[in-house]
């Protein structure tokens, strides 16, 4: 919450009062050191020296009581609480048969949510508690989003050149996968944006919140992908060799502009180069582009099933595309 505190002068001096909540959280008074920094956009940064910086803007554990009256909501409502950052979920019904499904359920969501498990229950609730830590790295979790997102791309063409249906439909668990970071990034986000942190860092996880947004929906077109392959596989459609070959050389070039991407997001990358980074995704685009009108435009099965799959790395390399415009730069 924001206040407009006067100088005063004494003695030559200037001086300012400090909150007294933010005193008291921190048990600050009189001979209590704390750190003073002046940031780049001229605003001071001021915190306790004696605390530590995991434990500033730190928050509580969250505890919220839902009585549970409809079953068909119960899955929806585990995952929204679950993103809003609530720690512990305490679940309540009359009806035995309404605890009963929020177990099933919670056995459904846990294969969703990191860290989701059930504490304690007796004959009128359910208690949840969310055991992972919020307090992680964002970038790291995202690199590793990005990883798996990669993984499944590239298993797409190449299962579908070997022929290799196990692959194909290895990379639908993957998927789970890369969900599973997803919302675990997201949580952890609104946990972090309802602490009292500056703009900046406001800003920087804003910006990761969409990055995560567009890797998840890559690993989505992917999976899309992998079903065609399935098919495509399963149903022995033809398909000539040189479109397979002409799509791997463009995944090829595709991740090459997502690793490039991949190494630049904990580091500030220049104009000069992100627009070089930006020109080459999008003149790719456009080429796979042409490529799916190629293959929509004949009559074979085979063909319409490889325009799907060129179509899915077109979206993947839009998403690309937002994940480099994202990266902090300069001049």
């Amino acid at each position: 919450m924001k206040k407009i505190y006067k100088l005063q002068s004494i003695g030559g001096s200037y001086y300012i009062a400090l909150p007294k909540d933010w005193l008291k959280r921190y048990n600050l008074g009189k001979g209590s050191h704390i750190e003073i920094s002046i940031e780049t956009d001229g605003s001071l940064k001021i915190r306790p020296a004696e605390v530590p910086y995991t434990d500033v803007g730190k928050e509580p554990e969250s505890i919220v009581t839902m009585d549970v009256k409809d079953k068909d909501t119960i899955y929806t409502l585990l995952i929204s609480l679950y993103l809003e950052g609530y720690d512990i979920i305490v679940l309540r019904s009359s009806d035995s048969s309404t605890l009963s499904a929020v177990r099933n359920t919670v056995s459904r969501v846990k294969n969703l949510l990191l860290g989701f498990e059930i504490m304690d229950e007796d004959s009128s609730s359910i208690v949840l508690r969310v055991l992972i830590s919020s307090d992680t790295d964002i970038p790291t979790i995202i690199k590793n989003m990005n990883r798996i997102a990669r993984s499944m791309y590239l298993d797409v063409v190449s299962s579908l050149a070997d022929k290799d249906i196990a692959k194909a439909y290895e990379i639908e668990a993957r998927d789970q996968d890369l969900n599973r970071l997803y919302f675990y990034i997201t949580r952890a986000i609104r946990k972090k944006v309802a602490t009292n942190i500056e703009p900046r860092e406001n800003l920087r996880l804003l910006d990761l919140r969409m990055m995560a947004k567009s890797i998840e929906e890559i690993g989505d077109e992917a999976k899309k992908s992998a079903k065609t392959v399935q098919d495509i596989l399963i149903n022995e459609y033809d398909i000539e060799p040189g479109y397979v070959d002409k799509i791997s050389r463009y995944v090829a070039e595709l991740d090459d502009i997502h690793r490039i991407v991949i190494n630049s997001l904990d580091k500030s990358i220049s104009l000069t180069d992100l627009v070089e980074i930006l020109h080459r995704c999008d003149k790719l685009r456009e080429e796979i582009s042409n490529l799916v009108l190629e293959l929509s435009s004949g009559e074979s099965k085979g063909g319409m099933k490889l325009s799907r799959i060129a179509s899915a790395y077109e979206a993947i390399a839009s998403h690309i595309y937002d994940i480099a415009s994202l990266l902090p730069t300069t001049i």
